[in-house]
């Protein structure tokens, strides 16, 4: 029993990250495609308000 729990501790030591060790490097991740998505309509919606706005100016 107590080489199961020794086993259960090494393993955890080696398994279970150092969380200051990793939010110290984190590591930058590509952004999602729901992210990318919602960026491009956001600009797309942008680009036509702006048009818009230029054709009333030249109108």
């Amino acid at each position: 029993m107590g080489i199961f729990a020794a086993g259960v501790v090494v393993a955890a030591f080696l398994v279970i990250p150092a969380w200051p060790y990793l939010k110290k490097n984190p590591i930058k991740w590509l952004p999602s495609r729901e992210k990318l998505a919602a960026a491009a309509a956001a600009t797309s919606k942008q680009e036509s308000s702006t048009s818009d706005l230029k054709d009333k100016k030249t109108a």
